[in-house]
């Protein structure tokens, strides 16, 4: 956001901010894989096949979760609660999903190292921002 127009200026979202939304996040994948994959067990106690389909369709859930919050609502729920947003490097819209998923790709290939481009880059993004020409920034409601 341009400071001439009366309006604050953009401010990127630190590490720790971050760091706590990936901590949120993981909590609810876990919780989703747990819950499901012991829903699963209980309700198709024998069917073996449908427990593995059960499985895959988690797995996918999961991989799925970041890129599809990102594009859609410009963040995922632990973005959401740091009030943090994922955006174009280039203005304030969302990601479009084909960007969110290199993004998250490039993000869970590398792990935590893919962060560490933040303390070196001028808009504090992460080796997965750049790849996916996005930054992340404080949203003020």
């Amino acid at each position: 956001m341009r400071e001439g127009n009366n309006q604050v200026p953009e401010q990127y979202a630190a590490f720790r901010l971050r760091f706590r939304a990936l901590i949120i996040d993981g909590f609810i994948c876990t919780a989703l894989f747990i819950i499901g994959a012991i829903l699963a067990g209980i309700i198709l106690e024998g069917s073996p096949s449908g427990r593995i389909a059960v499985f895959a369709l988690l797995i996918v859930l999961i991989i799925a979760y970041e890129p599809f919050m990102i594009s859609r609502y410009g963040g995922t729920f632990g973005h959401q609660r740091c009030n943090i947003r994922i955006i174009s490097a280039q203005g304030a819209s969302s990601l479009p999903l084909w960007r969110a998923v290199v993004r998250s790709i490039v993000k869970q290939t590398l792990g935590l190292p893919s962060f560490l481009f933040m303390f070196i880059t001028s808009r504090a993004q992460g080796l997965h921002d750049l790849a996916a020409n996005a930054k992340v920034v404080l949203h003020i409601p």
